[in-house]
This record gives C-alpha cells, sequence and structure tokens, in this order.
C-alpha cells in the first residue's frame, strides 16, 4: 500500500507540471508568432513581461509544493528507517539461527537412530 506522501507525489509527478507556467509561456508563444524572428520575439517578450508577476507566482506555488512534498517524504523515510533496519537485523538473524537449527536437530536425529541400531544389535 502506498503511503500518503508517496501517493501525494506520484499525483504531483503525472499532472502536467506546473500547469499555470506552461499555460503562460505556452499562450506568450502562441500570440508571438509572426514570419520576423525579431517582431516574435518582442511579441514574446512583452507578453511575458506582462504576465511576469502571474509566471512567477506559479513558479513560486510549484516550488513550495515541490519542497511541501520532499519534506514530507524525507519525514516519512525518517520515521520508517529504523523500523526496516530492525526488521532487516532480525531477518539476518533468522536467516542464520533457523537453518542451524534445523541442522542440528537432524544431527541428533541421526545420533538417536545411530544409538538404536547400536544398543539393539
Amino acid at each position: 500500500t502506498e503511503t500518503k506522501s508517496r501517493a501525494q507525489w506520484k499525483e504531483y509527478s503525472d499532472m502536467e507540471r506546473p500547469n499555470r507556467v506552461k499555460e503562460i509561456n505556452d499562450g506568450c508563444h502562441n500570440a508571438s508568432r509572426t514570419d520576423d524572428a525579431i517582431e516574435s520575439f518582442r511579441k514574446y517578450s512583452d507578453c511575458m513581461d506582462a504576465h511576469k508577476q502571474q509566471y512567477e507566482n506559479a513558479r513560486a506555488q510549484d516550488s513550495e509544493q515541490r519542497s511541501s512534498l520532499y519534506r514530507e517524504e524525507e519525514r516519512r523515510v525518517s520515521e520508517e528507517l529504523p523500523k526496516e533496519k530492525a526488521m532487516a537485523v532480525f531477518r539476518g538473524f533468522a536467516l542464520w539461527i533457523l537453518p542451524s537449527l534445523l541442522l542440528y536437530a537432524l544431527g541428533m536425529g541421526v545420533a538417536w537412530v545411530r544409538k538404536g541400531f547400536r544398543t539393539g544389535v
């Protein structure tokens, strides 16, 4: 199951980001199309200047949203990491002790069978 922050990050990553920044840029680009490259650049520049505050606000909002998601993911990792480390140590111990105990039990079974054959003859 995905945690809340992972789901938020996936949703954020999947969307056209940043939407408003892209809209402003594309709108100015489309509005400035002319055959003359210099005139086209001038129109694009004027359009971007007219939308400068909106553009900067959209970029700041996008940056804040990204930072918030990074902080949330970092907090989640710092909370879960000690648990995951302990579980890794436990698994390592279990992978060592279980085969050892099984081998010991097999040896005890073989010794019991050998002892039974020696006393019965």
